[in-house]
């Protein structure tokens, strides 16, 4: 091997905001550098909210939903870098939902799933209004993930995510993904973009843009899209089987 063929004198090696993978990591060890500053990882509290969810393993009724959401969201935030604190399942009565959030006083941001709809037991974004917090915006034009709410409780950055479980993951990619890596010091904070063909004709029928569930895949030289299916809010398999957002 020759002098200098992989770093010369004076190379900038990473630059803040680079984000260490195992490359840069065996990089670091060969230039003797044990020790590098780093952005510290948040601690990320999750809630979900409601009477009708009922968490896995327990004894339920056969109309309970199983908060998928609980589990999708502890994952998102593990694979963005993130310590997830699980606060459980808050039912609809402001005490429940208060003593949970109490529990999250040393976490760098709150995520809630649920309880920010127009609904007369969606009281996360009601708490969020009252003093000590704050709302900051509500709603959004986007479909799925309208109802998503933004502000604070106790002090805490706290994003509200609608319940319907493509809404949650939709919203936590396009709002929370963002914030969580932002934290961290992250320099590339938004998914990578890229220029696909349609496999099929697509309408948006609504009045805001919608994010479609696709599956990108290369055929020969191109970069080809096409939709998972059926693209209910609900319909968290439209998810599992696409691996992009048109």
């Amino acid at each position: 091997r020759f002098r200098g063929e992989d770093i010369s004198v004076g190379q900038r090696i990473l630059f803040s905001g680079d984000l260490l993978c195992p490359a840069q990591i065996g990089v670091l060890a060969s230039l003797r550098r044990p020790f590098v500053q780093v952005g510290q990882r948040p601690i990320v509290a999750v809630m979900a909210t409601g009477d009708e969810i009922a968490e896995l393993g327990e004894e339920a009724s056969p109309r309970a939903i199983i908060s998928s959401n609980s589990y999708t969201l502890i994952s998102l935030i593990r694979s963005s870098g993130a310590i997830p604190l699980y606060l459980g399942i808050a039912k609809d009565q402001r005490s429940d939902l208060k003593a949970r959030i109490s529990q999250a006083l040393r976490c760098d941001l709150i995520i809630t799933s649920g309880g920010v709809s127009m609904g007369d037991y969606d009281m996360v974004r009601e708490i969020m209004k009252e003093e000590g917090n704050s709302l900051e915006f509500w709603t959004v034009d986007m479909k799925p993930g309208k109802p998503v709410a933004f502000g604070s409780l106790n002090g805490i950055p706290t994003i509200g995510l609608p319940g319907n479980p493509v809404s949650t993951m939709t919203s936590f990619f396009q709002f929370a993904r963002p914030a969580i890596l932002r934290m961290q010091g992250a320099s590339q904070i938004m998914l990578p973009r890229l220029r696909a063909r349609l496999k099929e004709a697509l309408i948006n029928k609504s009045d805001r843009p919608h994010y479609i569930r696709g599956v990108l895949e290369r055929i020969g030289d191109d970069l080809v899209v096409s939709p998972t299916g059926p693209q209910g809010s609900g319909i968290l398999m439209s998810m599992a089987k696409g691996n992009c957002f048109m």
